[in-house]
C-alpha cells in the first residue's frame, strides 16, 4: 500500500527504487504506469531490467509497435527495444510519416542513436515537411544535432538566430569550427546573460 501511495505522489522515488532494488513490486508498479507515462517509465525499465526481462520486453514491444501517438513518445528507446537496426529504422521512419506522431524529437533521437546520419536526406525531408511556413521548427535542435551536414539543416540553423529561444548551444556544439557560425554566435551572445554566454562559450570550446 505504501508503494502504491508513493508511486502516485512521487515518480522519482520509484525510478530510484527500481534502479537500486530491481524488486518485482517496483517493476509491477512501473509496468502499470507504462501506458500512461511511456516516455518517463520506458527508460527506467530498460535501465533496471532491460529487454532480457520477459515482462519488460513484452510491454515495451507492444508500445513500440502500437499506435504512433504512444510509440513516438519512446522513440529514443526504440533502437534498444527493436534490436534489428533495419527494422528499428523502418519503424522510426514510419512514425515520422504518421500524422499521429506526438514527439518528433524523440523519434529523431532514436534515429540519431542508430548512427549513420551523414547522408540521410530521407529523415530531413520528413521533418522539414512538418514545418509550417516560417515558424520555428520545434525539432530544430535534434535535426541540427544529428543532421548538420545537410545544407538544408545548415540554413535551418541560421534561422535559429532570429528566434528568442534559438538552439544556440546545439549550434555551437556542432558548428563550433565553422567560421561563419562562430561569427554569428559571438555576435548573438553579446547581449545574453553571463550564464548563457558561458554555456555557449563552452560549446564553442568543445568544437575547437
Amino acid at each position: 500500500h505504501f508503494l502504491n501511495r508513493q508511486f502516485s505522489r512521487d515518480f522519482l522515488y520509484n525510478f530510484e527504487a527500481a534502479l537500486i532494488s530491481n524488486t518485482s513490486s517496483i517493476k509491477s508498479l512501473l509496468l502499470l504506469a507504462l501506458n500512461k507515462y511511456p516516455h518517463m517509465v520506458a527508460p527506467v525499465l530498460l535501465k533496471a531490467w532491460g529487454m532480457q526481462d520477459e515482462d519488460v520486453s513484452r510491454e515495451l514491444s507492444l508500445i513500440a509497435l502500437g499506435s504512433a501517438s504512444k510509440a513516438s513518445l519512446i522513440g529514443e528507446q526504440i533502437p534498444t527495444i527493436i534490436r534489428d537496426q533495419r527494422q528499428a529504422r523502418q519503424r522510426l521512419l514510419d512514425l515520422l510519416r504518421d500524422p499521429d506522431c506526438r514527439d518528433t524529437s524523440a523519434v529523431l533521437s532514436g534515429l540519431i542513436a542508430l548512427g549513420d546520419t551523414q547522408d540521410d536526406t530521407e529523415v530531413v525531408d520528413l521533418v522539414l515537411k512538418k514545418q509550417k511556413g516560417d515558424e520555428q521548427l520545434y525539432e530544430a535542435s535534434r535535426l541540427i544535432q544529428g543532421y548538420h551536414l545537410d545544407p538544408r539543416v545548415r540554413e535551418l540553423a541560421k534561422k535559429e538566430f532570429e528566434y528568442i529561444f534559438g538552439s544556440l548551444d546545439v549550434i555551437a556544439s556542432v558548428y563550433g569550427n565553422d567560421v561563419e557560425f562562430r561569427e554569428l554566435l559571438i555576435e548573438a551572445v553579446t547581449p545574453l546573460p553571463p550564464i548563457l554566454r558561458m554555456m555557449i562559450a563552452t560549446k564553442l570550446g568543445e568544437g575547437v
